[in-house]
């Protein structure tokens, strides 16, 4: 893979930025796409992209898909704006997310990720980390998370990992997994699958399971 290490420029016309310019890599091919720097969602999803860089000079940017290209790293540092990052399905062993204090949904999905700082994370209310390679993960700093997924990680083995989170919904609450899919709420909260085991079907006129 080449070596990327080109940074964006910027063309300012007086003292206002009007262009962007986004290094990124595609297996052996290096490509230099220009934004307006007011660009606030940007889509490169199915790309093949292998590296990017330069996105620190889309200051208005707050959603941001990448799913399903090759990034192995990326830099998300200082991206205040940001909402929601989409970046599943890449192949993810680093992830900088510091300064991001507004993002609400963070999906990575099927990456190679051992280990993530989410501290600066306050305001996230969904995560997906499901199938990476993450051991150990502190969620502590996450008080507004309500929704997590992490089915397929080693951490999912550590009993106590979610106890502290006093908003999380979808939690199955008979193999203490945290749901993906199909999730269902109440007294009765089972994941997809307990539910299939015990032969039951939710009823959502009575907002509850029953026997088939």
């Amino acid at each position: 893979m080449k070596q990327i290490i080109a940074i964006a420029t910027a063309i300012i016309v007086g003292i206002k930025v009007m262009k962007v310019e986004i290094v990124i890599c595609k297996g052996l091919e290096t490509y230099v796409c220009k934004y307006d720097s007011s660009l606030y969602e940007l889509s490169l999803h199915e790309q093949e992209i292998t590296a990017i860089s330069g996105l620190q000079a889309l200051t208005e940017l707050t959603i941001l898909n990448l799913n399903c290209n090759k990034l192995r790293s990326i830099d998300l540092g200082g991206l205040s704006k940001l909402e929601a990052v989409y970046i599943m399905q890449n192949n993810l062993i680093e992830i900088n997310l510091t300064g991001l204090s507004n993002l609400l949904v963070l999906d990575l999905d099927y990456n190679n990720l051992t280990s993530i700082n989410l501290d600066d994370l306050k305001s996230l209310n969904r995560l997906y980390l499901s199938n990476n390679n993450i051991a150990k993960i502190d969620l502590s700093k996450l008080i507004s998370l309500d929704r997590i997924s992490l089915e397929g990680n080693p951490c999912i083995k550590e009993n106590n990992y979610i106890s502290f989170i006093p908003n999380i919904e979808e939690i199955c609450w008979e193999c203490k997994n945290v749901c993906n899919g199909i999730h269902f709420y109440g007294k009765d909260n089972l994941c997809e699958s307990c539910y299939r085991k015990r032969n039951l079907k939710y009823d959502d006129r009575l907002n509850r399971f029953k026997e088939l």
